[in-house]
């Protein structure tokens, strides 16, 4: 995978995993984020942030992610904030699905 598909960080300072895509993640890419994922998920750190505020749309199987993310986190109690681009195309598809109303959303 192209190292411009997504970004992956540990922030220290507030205990939280940043999960960062960037404009050149495709759906190609998809099975090795997941596993990522479900590497990252066995490391006992559940306060993660995706940051989505460098994609322009998103698709269902994000939207997949999102839900499958929260789930997982819920279960273990962690937290999944979603970060997003104010007035963006990804804050209109959260706020349609009304997922923006189960997922903690931050504008920045």
């Amino acid at each position: 995978m192209p190292a411009s598909a997504y970004n992956c960080h540990y922030v220290h300072a507030t205990g939280t995993l940043q999960i960062v895509l960037l404009p050149g993640f495709r759906q190609e890419y998809w099975d090795e984020l997941m596993h990522y994922v479900e590497n990252t998920d066995r490391s006992g750190n559940y306060r993660w942030d995706l940051d989505l505020r460098r994609i322009e749309v998103i698709n269902s199987m994000m939207l997949g992610l999102i839900v499958g993310l929260r789930a997982r986190l819920d279960a273990r109690g962690g937290n999944l904030r979603v970060l997003i681009a104010p007035n963006s195309k990804v804050e209109q598809l959260l706020q349609l699905t009304r997922l923006d109303q189960i997922v903690e959303t931050v504008k920045a």
